[in-house]
């Protein structure tokens, strides 16, 4: 963009046009769509690579609620590194920043956000409603400096004036709507004063080098929190390595986690990188630890103690300096008592201890949760979903989770893909759940034929699921032609 010269009457036009059809749209569209045509026109207008809308709460919690790129596609979170210091700067000015080059700002340069994403080129307009911040419009160009013309600041503040008109009444008329990621936080939403402690917590100590234990039934988010405890950390530029300890057969877990030399084995054709080598300045995440070998705790003791270690076949030490974060599901005092676990490596890794409580302890979370991972699965699939009705959300409440959150995800992703076939569809309802129903009590076993017509059908669902509810890929992947699939999903038998 050509910061030289002003604005051209064509460009003021477009600017215009785009701030018109946005008023028109907003009696008629969902909070959803309007934050999707805000964030879309302030990207196309400014020519933006990357733009994020972020809303603030009552109580001023912030949350991302669109993230977009060029070519009107949503950006992966995993690739979102904006500024909230810069963010904070604007909203304490009540006026817009453009930012020349973030990374050689004296204020933010040193900044881990701008580090990571490397920021250059940043223009943030902050969203006032009758002098209350309501949110922001956060522009990037990561390549180019001094990208974003100061004459664009015209126009731009016209559009965020007219766009928090527009999105103070959508808030007002569809009332307060649960965060889909909230800024510092893991990602997932919660009420439960358990988790928000738990969070606060980690937040905390996540600046120290501590090492850290999570404990936690199976799904309840111990690897999320874990990389949030990265994240937030000043190791938090550099990788986060994670292992499931009970997934790696007992053969393989020593090279997987020390890595190997060429010809230290059968197979072992080149030098490969072990997983302690490769979290050097980052994070070890090892998920399932009291499934460890006990050959192998005594080996990570002394990894831990020395920081030093030497790849399988090889004879020369090589030093790795990780922060580990470590997590079970199983009472650790009682494998150390059974004799499947070391005393000493316990105490080295129970420095500072979590617990997740389970998602049947936190029931004002299910909800929430649900209305996160249905509108994140619908928009990744190309649907629109907009919610659970009444009856779905009955369903979700009264059911105790075992599987916890990772469960509820699965469910959910489940009901999203085979609703598919109704393009109209905006809410979940009770039906899209009934396979929750299903599972057999021991008093009520089935039959052999009606657990293999179980099993098809699950399978065909399963098929559905990994080619993201086409059908017509599914059949031909399970070599069936597509009525033969719609007859196995059927509850209808033939004669």
């Amino acid at each position: 963009m050509d910061i030289d010269q002003g604005l051209s009457e064509i460009e003021r036009l477009k600017w215009y046009e785009r701030i018109l059809k946005l008023s028109q749209k907003a009696s008629k569209e969902s909070l959803e769509s309007i934050c999707q045509y805000l964030m879309d026109d302030a990207i196309a207008g400014a020519e933006a690579e990357v733009g994020y809308l972020i809303l603030f709460d009552d109580q001023g919690k912030a949350r991302v609620s669109i993230s977009r790129q060029q070519g009107r596609e949503n950006l992966p979170k995993g690739e979102w590194h904006f500024s909230e210091s810069i963010i904070k700067r604007s909203l304490e000015m009540a006026a817009p920043l453009i930012l020349d080059d973030a990374s050689a700002h004296p204020d933010f340069g040193q900044a881990k956000s701008v580090i990571a994403g490397n920021l250059k080129s940043v223009l943030v307009l902050p969203l006032f409603f009758e002098k209350r911040s309501i949110g922001v419009i956060y522009l990037e160009n990561r390549s180019q400096k001094s990208y974003f013309s100061p004459h664009l600041l015209e126009v731009l503040t016209l559009f965020s004036t007219q766009g928090a008109v527009l999105l103070h009444a959508k808030l007002k008329e569809e009332g307060p709507r649960p965060s889909q990621v909230a800024l510092n936080e893991t990602g997932v939403p919660t009420k439960n004063l358990k988790m928000l402690e738990v969070f606060k917590q980690a937040q905390a100590v996540s600046k120290t080098e501590s090492s850290i234990l999570i404990l936690g039934e199976t799904g309840t988010g111990k690897e999320v929190l874990a990389r949030y405890i990265h994240q937030q950390s000043q190791r938090a530029n550099r990788d986060f390595v994670a292992i499931n300890c009970s997934a790696i057969p007992e053969t393989l877990i020593e090279s997987e986690l020390f890595g190997y030399k060429k010809g230290a084995f059968t197979g072992a054709v080149s030098d490969r990188q072990g997983l302690i080598a490769k979290a050097d300045g980052g994070t070890l995440f090892l998920d399932e630890i009291g499934d460890l070998p006990l050959h192998m705790q005594a080996k990570l003791l002394r990894v831990l103690q020395e920081k030093s270690f030497m790849p399988v076949g090889s004879t020369v030490e090589q030093r790795s300096d990780f922060r580990l974060i470590a997590a079970t599901h199983n009472p650790l005092e009682e494998s150390v008592n059974q004799g499947f676990f070391r005393q000493d490596l316990y105490f080295r890794i129970n420095t500072l201890t979590f617990k997740l409580p389970a998602l049947r302890e936190r029931p004002e979370d299910v909800l929430n949760l649900a209305l996160h991972f249905a509108r994140k699965l619908s928009a990744e699939y190309g649907h629109q979903l907009d919610g659970l009705d009444e009856g779905a959300a009955g369903v979700l409440l009264n059911f105790p989770w075992p599987g916890n959150i990772r469960q509820l995800q699965n469910a959910i992703q489940r009901a999203v893909v085979l609703s598919m076939d109704e393009p109209d569809k905006k809410l979940l309802s009770a039906s899209d759940f009934s396979f929750l129903s299903e599972a057999p009590t021991p008093s009520n076993l089935p039959s052999l034929q009606e657990a293999k017509d179980q099993f098809i059908k699950d399978y065909v669902k399963k098929a559905i699921l990994i080619h993201k509810g086409n059908k017509t890929k599914a059949a031909k992947a399970l070599g069936v032609d597509p009525k033969t699939l719609y007859r196995h999903l059927s509850d209808k038998k033939e004669d």
